[in-house]
């Protein structure tokens, strides 16, 4: 692992590109040294500039789409099509041709979202969704590191008031030891 390193860039649009920039070289370095990358993305604003900047050649084409699996972070008990939801932006931006930029060439069976509308539908409840998302991690055959999954890359944002995943300072859910939880 190697040291943290502090970028300073001018404008929203400059960390979009820099960042889009390293998730790209991540995502290619790990599908050359293990044949696949996953990736756990965040939700909210910080990652849709990422999203179109990957839809960008030469970008697009630097990463080998159908071996990369994108899990997220967290996200809202709304169904997958809500404006609230946090995979509707990849969805929207990454895989859609919108805006002059081309969708990238994401499998579907690489996507691994919180089943939330499948939970609504069945009135389920975001415990079970959760549970769901932890079964499917176990399943997937991610590496671990001491009982936990590991990811080739994360992208987190953090929010203005700082919540990080959904999770706030002081929540309990700090100190739980779920792969994945209702919050």
């Amino acid at each position: 692992m190697s040291e943290p390193e502090i970028v300073v860039v001018r404008d929203q649009a400059g960390a979009a590109a820099e960042a889009a920039e390293r998730v790209a070289a991540a995502l290619a370095e790990s599908v050359d040294a293990r044949g696949r990358a996953d990736w756990a993305t965040t939700g909210g604003s910080t990652p849709v500039g990422i999203y179109r900047r990957l839809t960008d050649t030469p970008l697009r084409d630097a990463i080998p789409w159908p071996a990369v699996h994108v899990w997220w972070g967290d996200d809202r008990y709304v169904p997958r099509d809500h404006p609230s939801s946090n995979v509707k932006p990849l969805e929207d931006v990454l895989l859609t041709s919108a805006g002059g930029h081309r969708g990238v060439p994401l499998p579907a069976a690489n996507l691994h979202p919180f089943r939330t509308t499948e939970a609504i539908g069945r009135a389920a409840g975001a415990a079970w969704s959760a549970a769901a998302l932890a079964d499917e991690l176990r399943a997937a055959g991610l590496p671990q590191s001491d009982g936990w999954p590991v990811f080739d890359l994360i992208l987190l944002g953090i929010g203005p008031d700082g919540h990080l995943l959904s999770v706030f300072p002081g929540s309990s859910a700090l100190d739980s030891t779920e792969l994945a939880l209702a919050i």
